[in-house]
């Protein structure tokens, strides 16, 4: 609950600067300007009216989170403004303490709440008081201040060897804690901060307080709460500056006799002045507050001690108590220190000069500077606070049930529309600027608070002067009397126009966003990390066949089964922890049948907690065409077998048909032209040299038939087997390009059949060409071997090299006919390339495919 206390809160500042509390009001600024910023950050364009184009979870989200921030902030500023009238109140250290426990629990709303004092010769953090469900805690809990034992790493002794707030934000998950989880959680302690509490500069004790949840105390809480600890420790510094004040004072009393005649009409610093102006005495505390010794200012007229822009107004006030005996007048002026700073003195003249034994005019003056800093602090802070008000479009009132007057800020004026001189500051003239038809809800509201039945927290609408329509937001609480009487109500307004028609706009904006969901071809889904289903469209009943109540009651993975379960529990974990993934399983529906359907899921965080969000596609038909493709391209595949099949026979033919005719001919040929060169008569010359350029002729046709036979169909493949196959390639490869080729070989005595022989060598034969075709090589390495069970070939070279990624979408048919092979033969095929650094071509098939395929 949001709560101000009008004029018994200015009242009460006014008694802490009196009391030189200036500084602990510093909490009312951070907490307007937290306030303001909350407001402005509520996911609203006030400036235009309208919401900014965003889904609608956020600005729903946004709201909440508003709501709940600012009654976090109002029950803290309730807590803050206990606990400095409190501090007003007290008069030793231990009451201090319990009042501050007490407040934390009652007005605080915290679970337990204690100050632990350190005991330096002991090592130990000693509890001193606590408030709230402790039932044994501080007992059962050890805390030390020795830097190496775990019990000191805890919040509360960390807050006191570091002089730092520690926050914990979850005791279950917190490392600091384990020593103490258990005993926390058996009382319902979710989450703690401990806050250090100084006196005299020195860390003295920590104030830990102990909220029922988790994630409790945001940055708003924790520096509000820093400021009241601060506040806390103020008021020690003042009880004990109290404490040596009346201490001083004693001594004062006990030196009586001596200083009697020159004490009585004292009050803080005194100094006794001639009627000529001239020093004549000056107390004990003169050199304390003035900074000068006796010697220095008695027997003199110090006019140089103040400050020029005041001389006149010290002289005319000096002068108009010497023209009138017994008369005592007071001003402040700026008094010049040694060093030629000035503080602010509350002087008072005393006309004494009728009296015998004195016969002077005594002055008796106090600093007053800290009030001075104080008043221009609190002008700041009032200025500030009007700001805020009107930033945060809130003001304060209070109504006096004793005189029926009421009390406006001067931003319910302006949130009204009225001018001071519109309003008689009576209840009644007030009760008329409330719509008519909140009137009567308003009405019972008030009496409700009057009798001290029921607190107020009523959203009304009210009519300005202008005659504009506004919402506003009131809540109000009862102040009693000592008796027990209420006697005033305190409360504040706070225009929420704009907010009130965001939320309409809101409505609307959701109406629009149930429709497009709905409207959605696919299931639309919306749950919870615990797997709580919060949202979903109506063609996910539709299509589940599942009612509301069902899904409701179901977890996500209900809706798959088998390995497809354990495989989507992996991609909704796979979404809360990188924020998106996408998934294809058979959704299963409430008649148990299976519709292949693409999932995809995004993170996101609703109503304050992480969600999935997602959208189900059903992919039937795709999955169903896949098929199709899936067994085309296994047709074609058996159709690209077959057809290297009849190749290779065609090739063995042709390779018999080229070496056994067309080298018979030649061979023929060449024995006919070596019996014409033996017949020719008469032997020329250039005959014989004709004869012999035919015969080298012939013998590089039959060296060509053979080639061609072999690369066709290699003999020596069908009679001594792949291994000599491949290393008489290799040897006439190197000799044909000249490159450096180094080839292993070793089949281990297996004996591969003719279709895996033939598929290996025509991979290595095109791997070879495509060295020579396009590697720009020096060396290549050549692997054939037995290799854990699997037959592995390797042929690597130190070429160029090429981008493999490049090559996709190209007509790359060397890769492409050697990859196709491969598949035939059931193996696997790998080709690793980096420009500049070589290919490696790697072919892995396994022995028992081998014996099986046989």
């Amino acid at each position: 609950m949001n709560e101000y206390r009008g004029t018994s809160f200015m009242i009460f500042i006014v008694a802490l600067l009196l009391s030189l509390l200036a500084g602990s009001i510093s909490w009312m600024l951070s907490f307007f300007i937290l306030l303001a910023a909350i407001l402005l950050k509520s996911g609203y364009d006030y400036k235009r009216s309208r919401l900014p184009e965003k889904e609608w979870i956020e600005p729903i989200t946004d709201y909440r989170k508003t709501e709940e921030k600012l009654l976090k902030v109002n029950r803290l500023y309730s807590f803050m403004s206990a606990l400095n009238q409190m501090i007003i109140r007290t008069r030793d250290e231990e009451s201090l303490f319990k009042e501050v426990c007490q407040i934390a629990i009652d007005v605080g709303k915290f679970r337990m709440a204690w100050v632990g004092i350190k005991h330096p010769e002991q090592n130990e953090i000693a509890p001193l008081v606590f408030s709230g469900f402790e039932t044994g805690y501080l007992s059962q809990i050890k805390i030390v201040c020795k830097p190496d034992d775990p019990n000191g790493n805890g919040p509360t002794g960390t807050a006191i060897k570091t002089g730092r707030c520690v926050v914990c934000n979850d005791i279950s998950i917190d490392p600091g804690m384990n020593i103490w989880k258990k005993e926390a959680a058996e009382r319902g302690y979710c989450s703690s901060i401990s806050l250090p509490i100084c006196k005299g500069g020195e860390i003295a004790a920590a104030l830990t307080l102990y909220a029922p949840i988790t994630d409790f105390f945001d940055e708003t809480e924790v520096q509000l709460l820093l400021q009241a600890a601060a506040d806390v420790s103020f008021a020690l510094d003042v009880l004990e500056r109290d404490r040596q004040r009346i201490a001083a004072e004693d001594e004062v009393l006990r030196s009586e006799k001596r200083f009697r005649a020159l004490i009585e009409n004292s009050t803080d610093g005194l100094t006794v002045l001639s009627q000529d102006g001239v020093v004549l005495e000056m107390g004990p505390s003169g050199k304390r507050i003035l900074g000068y010794d006796a010697e220095a200012i008695v027997g003199k007229v110090r006019v140089d001690l103040i400050h020029p822009d005041d001389v006149t107004r010290v002289h005319s006030a000096f002068l108009e108590v010497i023209n009138f005996p017994r008369q005592i007048k007071t001003i402040e002026y700026r008094h010049v220190m040694p060093n030629g700073d000035f503080k602010w003195l509350e002087c008072s003249f005393n006309n004494l000069l009728d009296k015998p034994y004195l016969n002077a005019i005594v002055l008796n003056y106090r600093d007053i500077s800290g009030r001075k800093q104080a008043e221009s602090k609190m002008q700041e802070s009032e200025g500030k606070y009007r700001k805020a008000e009107a930033i945060g479009k809130m003001g304060h009132w209070e109504r006096d049930l004793v005189s029926d007057k009421l009390y406006w800020s001067d931003e319910i004026y302006r949130i009204f529309g009225l001018s001071k001189n519109e309003l008689d500051n009576r209840y009644e003239m007030f009760l008329s600027t409330v719509h008519p038809d909140d009137r009567r809800a308003f009405e019972k509201a008030q009496e409700e608070l009057v009798a001290g039945t029921k607190s107020m927290d009523i959203v009304h609408r009210i009519i300005t002067g202008a005659g504009a329509t506004k919402y506003v937001h009131e809540i109000a609480e009862a102040i009693a009397s000592d008796s027990g009487e209420i006697i005033r109500l305190s409360g504040t307004v706070q225009d929420i126009t704009l907010l009130a028609r965001a939320r309409d706009e809101i409505l609307v904006e959701k109406q629009l966003s149930d429709s497009i969901i709905n409207s959605l071809p696919g299931a639309f889904y919306l749950y919870t990390r615990e797997g709580r289903f919060l949202r979903w469209n109506n063609n996910f009943e539709q299509v589940t066949g599942y009612t509301a109540a069902e899904i409701r009651a179901m977890h996500p993975l209900d809706f798959f089964d088998g390995g497809e379960k354990e495989m989507m529990a992996e991609k909704i974990d796979e979404v809360f922890r990188q924020g998106h993934s996408t998934a294809e399983a058979q959704f299963h529906l409430k008649n148990r049948n299976k519709i292949p359907y693409y999932f995809t899921g995004r993170a996101i965080e609703y109503d304050g907690r992480p969600c999935l969000l997602g959208v189900g596609i059903d992919i039937s038909e795709r999955v169903s065409a896949q098929e199709k493709m899936k067994e085309t391209s296994e047709q074609l595949r058996k159709l690209a077998a077959h057809l290297q099949d009849i190749r290779e026979e065609e090739r063995v033919s042709m390779a018999r048909e080229i070496h056994d005719e067309l080298g018979q001919q030649l061979t023929g040929l060449k024995m006919d032209i070596y019996w014409l060169k033996d017949e020719l008569v008469p032997k020329d010359e250039k005959t014989e040299a004709q004869m012999t350029a035919i015969l080298k002729l012939t013998d590089q046709a039959i060296n060509s038939v053979r080639r061609i036979a072999s690369a066709l169909r290699p003999s020596i493949l069908d009679d001594l087997g792949l291994e000599e196959a491949m290393k008489a390639h290799c040897r006439e490869f190197q000799a044909r390009f000249g490159l450096a080729v180094s080839c292993r070989i070793d089949l281990a005595g297996i004996q591969l059949p003719g279709k895996t022989a033939i598929g290996l060598f025509r991979i290595f034969q095109e791997s070879l060409t495509n060295i020579a075709r396009h590697a720009e090589a020096s060396k290549v390495y050549v692997s054939l071997r037995v290799v854990k069970g699997n037959l592995e070939l390797l042929v690597r070279d130190n070429g160029k090299g090429f981008d493999i990624t490049a090559t996709s979408g190209k007509r790359t048919l060397g890769l492409l006919g050697m990859r196709e092979r491969v598949y035939m033969l059931d193996g696997n095929y790998r080709v690793h390339s980096v420009p500049g650094a070589g290919t490696e071509i790697h072919v892995g098939i396994s022995l028992s495919k081998i014996r099986t395929n046989s």
